[in-house]
């Protein structure tokens, strides 16, 4: 049996490491995929002023907090991104 000198020579932690950069990557997917959906929410609300089924007011209210919701997820995926390390 062969002796491991240290942890990064377990299976188990190489594996693990693996798997905790595809979960993030998945989660930045579903970030972008949110970022989209705010896109088309934001679509919508323009469409239902624009055809009467909104007031202006009530629109204008919604429309800040769904920008403030697409600032929020832009920080949130600008904060997800891998770090470029000073030495490469």
């Amino acid at each position: 049996m062969k002796l491991t000198s240290s942890f990064r020579d377990l299976k188990v932690w190489r594996e693990s490491m693996a798997r905790a950069v595809s979960v993030e990557r998945a989660f930045l997917n579903h970030l972008d995929i949110a970022l989209g959906s705010q896109g088309e929410v934001d679509v919508q609300l323009e469409l239902d002023m624009r055809l009467g089924f909104c007031a202006k007011e009530a629109q204008q209210r919604i429309v800040e907090r769904v920008d403030a919701i697409g600032r929020m997820l832009n920080g949130l995926i600008e904060s997800q991104q891998p770090v470029e390390a000073d030495w490469q």
